[in-house]
């Protein structure tokens, strides 16, 4: 999914690295629970994608293998961790759907709700009006609100990424970058079978504020007190202003448009510019865990979880590189080659992907890190790689 920072093609430039594909899977390809076809399977999307790493861990059941591939720094050539960190990019943003719905189901806010009730007049001027906006769009991506990491230049090139690498932004600076372009659209009403979509990290920005409104506590100790510390999700956490990746890791990577031929290293940066739309770090094993635990009932009552799965047609271009996904409040809809369907949710940070996903009945998972961002070309072939991989994966023996 691309969290923060745009894709150079109009097809990819929604949240493409959130996609998990249907690439076609043949009984060759069969992972068949079998560690040496996992690493061979990984060897190949690495390979194909053009990446610097790939790690993934995959899950059948209780039983977990897990694979990798590349380096975790072209420097010393260290290879790439069993089970590192990495930043989650837009994973976060199902985190925080997570909570606002958990907030409903206390009877604590609605996401029927304007964003006028809880944030007056953040959303105004321009052409916008927060009490058209509700909960609902933000979370659906039907609000109309521009995405403001296409509206300003954080890192598409090397010179906007050194230059923004160490600026903190707080969320009404993020909100300000959005606002300044008029809206997208008008706003979905409730009852609307196709309305008009578009993914944009400003929406969950928003969401983040109004957790903090409701609550009286930032988005970030909700989540701890909520998710992270029930789960045992020892390894998740939002950084704020920390411009670190705890070890082990992975080194991120990009090649920018000024020179295609060096890998330009990205790992440290200050993410406060993702906040509550990207901002998360965190582990494949983690990942899972959350996605369990979410799709399982844990974190949401019956009512919440069919609202969270209740899904819209995306737009155009994301069904060009996703045919047939359809996305609900932060989950992604797709059919499985082998039968059947997915739920995923992904992310992308400058210069590293995540993928996570999981069979309809949860038996099944993966979870993909890989690093190295390149042009245009090696992206959509990058995610392609990627998309057959977690299809491989969740449809190994189901053959």
């Amino acid at each position: 999914m691309h969290s923060i920072h745009r894709r150079t093609a109009a097809v990819i430039g929604a949240f493409a690295s959130l996609a998990v594909t249907t690439a076609a899977c043949t009984a060759t390809d069969d992972l068949e629970g079998d560690s040496s076809s996992l690493q061979s399977a990984v060897e190949a999307a690495h390979e194909e994608g053009g990446f610097v790493s790939v790690s993934a861990e995959v899950r059948d059941g209780e039983h977990y293998d897990s694979a990798g591939a590349g380096v975790a720094d072209v420097i010393t050539d260290e290879p790439v961790p069993e089970e590192g960190h990495f930043r989650a990019g837009s994973v976060t943003k199902t985190f925080i759907a997570t909570l606002l719905l958990q907030l409903e189901a206390e009877g604590e806010v609605a996401i029927d709700d304007s964003v006028e009730r809880w944030l007056p007049g953040l959303i105004s001027g321009n052409g916008y009006d927060g009490s058209a906006i509700t909960l609902r769009n933000l979370l659906q991506h039907t609000s109309g609100l521009p995405n403001y990491s296409t509206v300003k230049d954080f890192d598409m090139t090397a010179t906007a990424f050194e230059n923004e690498r160490w600026t903190h932004y707080d969320p009404e600076d993020l909100v300000a970058i959005a606002l300044a372009e008029e809206p997208l659209f008008p706003p979905a009403g409730p009852d609307e079978p196709e309305p008009t979509w578009a993914y944009s990290n400003t929406n969950y920005v928003v969401a983040g504020m109004v957790i903090e409104e409701v609550t009286g506590n930032d988005w970030r100790q909700e989540l701890q007190e909520r998710i992270l510390d029930p789960l045992g999700m020892e390894d998740t956490f939002a950084p704020g202003d920390d411009p670190r990746v705890p070890e082990p890791h992975a080194k991120t990577y990009k090649k920018f448009p000024e020179d295609r031929s060096t890998w330009v290293d990205t790992t440290v940066r200050n993410p406060s510019s993702l906040d509550a739309a990207a901002e998360l770090i965190t582990t494949k094993r983690d990942l899972d865990t959350f996605m369990t635990a979410l799709l399982g009932g844990e974190l949401l009552p019956d009512e919440q979880l069919e609202k969270m799965q209740q899904t819209v047609p995306v737009d155009d271009a994301m069904q060009q590189m996703m045919p047939g996904a359809e996305y609900g409040l932060s989950l992604l809809r797709q059919p499985l080659s082998c039968g059947g369907e997915q739920w995923d949710l992904g992310g992308q940070v400058v210069g590293g992907d995540t993928l996570v996903a999981q069979t309809a009945d949860g038996g099944k998972g993966v979870v993909v890190s890989a690093t190295g961002m390149a042009g245009p070309e090696e992206i959509m072939q990058g995610g392609q790689a990627l998309q057959h991989l977690v299809d491989q994966a969740l449809c190994g023996q189901e053959q």
